[in-house]
C-alpha cells in the first residue's frame, strides 16, 4: 500500500512510534513550575503552568550549544508538544517557547546537557487572570499523553521507569 492511501490508523500509529522513538532516543523527560505574577498591592497570584520538555544530548556525541544535534533534538520535541497540545479551543492559551542555543546541565556534575522546549499554559484573553481549572486539566492530559508516549516527569529517573508519572512526586 502507497503513503498516499495509507488509513489514518496506520499513520497515527506511525505517528505514535515516530514519537516514542525519539522519547526513548533522547531521553525525554518534562518537570512542571508555575506561572504567576505578583498584584499592584504585590500579592502572588497563580496565573497557570510552564511545562518543560527536555531532551539529553546523546553521550559519545561532544555537546555544542546550537549544534545540529541540539536543533534535532529541538525539533523532536517541538512534535511531541503539538501532538500533546489539546486540538478544541479552550478557555487556555498556549505559549510555545522558540529555539534557544543552550545546554542546560541539572548539575555541574552531569556530562551531558539536555535542550528545553517550554509551553507556557495561561488562561485565554488577558495575561493579568488567574489560573483557574481549564489550565489545570489541559496541564494533567498533557502529562498524561508524555506518559503514555514514554516520557518520564522528573530528570533524575531514567526513561523506561514507570516510578514517576502525573500525580506523582518525581
Amino acid at each position: 500500500m502507497s503513503d498516499q492511501f495509507a488509513s489514518p490508523l496506520v499513520e497515527q500509529d506511525q505517528k505514535l512510534a515516530k514519537l516514542r522513538a525519539a522519547i526513548a532516543r533522547y531521553q525525554v523527560y518534562w518537570e512542571v513550575w508555575p506561572e504567576y505574577q505578583f498584584s499592584g498591592d504585590h500579592r502572588r497570584f497563580d496565573t497557570g503552568f510552564r511545562l518543560e520538555l527536555h531532551g539529553r544530548h546523546l553521550p559519545g556525541r561532544r555537546p555544542a550549544p546550537g549544534c545540529d544535534l541540539c536543533r534535532e533534538i529541538f525539533a523532536a520535541l517541538r512534535e511531541i508538544t503539538f501532538y500533546i497540545l489539546p486540538k478544541e479551543k479552550r478557555d487556555s492559551f498556549y505559549e510555545v517557547t522558540p529555539f534557544d542555543a543552550a545546554l542546560e546541565y541539572d548539575s555541574p556534575a552531569e556530562k551531558v546537557g539536555h535542550v528545553t522546549l517550554a509551553i507556557v499554559i495561561t488562561p485565554r484573553g488577558s495575561s493579568a487572570r488567574s489560573m483557574g481549572p481549564c489550565q489545570l486539566r489541559c496541564l494533567r492530559e498533557m502529562e498524561q499523553q508524555l506518559h503514555d508516549l514514554g516520557a518520564i516527569r522528573g530528570g533524575s529517573a531514567r526513561v523506561g521507569s514507570r516510578g514517576v508519572g502525573p500525580g506523582r512526586a518525581a
